[in-house]
């Protein structure tokens, strides 16, 4: 039997799996947009997970083929607006509305052209010290064990998960404050 080929009228649908990538790889480019039209950190991450819900809900409206970034940075400038609206009734907005677009505008032109900058944290290894360097190193770029090597150097595990968790909020720190000072240097903060 001969399998009807599928009518040229039908929409493309976006698979799962290239959508699943799409959205991963855009996470870094939507956190700095929407880092960069908030003005701040606060409820970043929170408007970020709220974003990725609506873009997963509205899976089946992208065109594959078309730009995702900017279809992401489209619904997040929509959450956006309603963070801002909220933030207006409870009288807590810090700059009006036509900043609000500006910085929208300066922050889909720059997040849309190029990856963010992994300058930061490059800096911000280095500012480590090799011990902590060696740490990072291990843990995430051969992926060993810190029980292990716990048990090798004759540290307790515990205190070498405590220090990892020390230098990696250091590292965001660290990070943010590095991104925050691109972006201003760059006029888009």
């Amino acid at each position: 039997m001969i399998t009807p080929l599928p009518s040229s009228d039908a929409e493309p649908v976006v698979q799962v799996e290239e959508f699943d990538a799409l959205l991963a790889k855009a996470q870094p480019r939507l956190r700095g947009y929407i880092l960069s039209i908030l003005g701040g950190w606060s409820d970043v991450e929170d408007l970020v997970q709220e974003t990725n819900l609506v873009l997963l809900r509205k899976r089946e409206t992208f065109e594959p083929g078309s730009n995702f970034i900017a279809w992401a940075f489209r619904v997040a400038y929509f959450k956006a607006t309603t963070w801002r609206r909220d933030r207006r009734r409870e009288n807590r907005l810090v700059f009006g509305d036509g900043l609000f677009h500006e910085m929208a505008e300066l922050a889909e032109q720059r997040f849309t052209t190029r990856e963010p900058p992994t300058a930061a944290l490059k800096t911000c290894l280095k500012q480590l010290s090799p011990r902590e360097q060696e740490l990072i190193h291990l843990k995430y770029v051969e992926g060993r064990s810190l029980v292990a090597h716990a048990e090798a150097t004759g540290t307790s595990a515990h205190a070498l998960h405590k220090a990892i968790s020390r230098i990696r909020l250091a590292l965001r720190h660290c990070v943010q404050k590095n991104t925050v000072l691109t972006l201003h240097d760059e006029g888009i903060e």
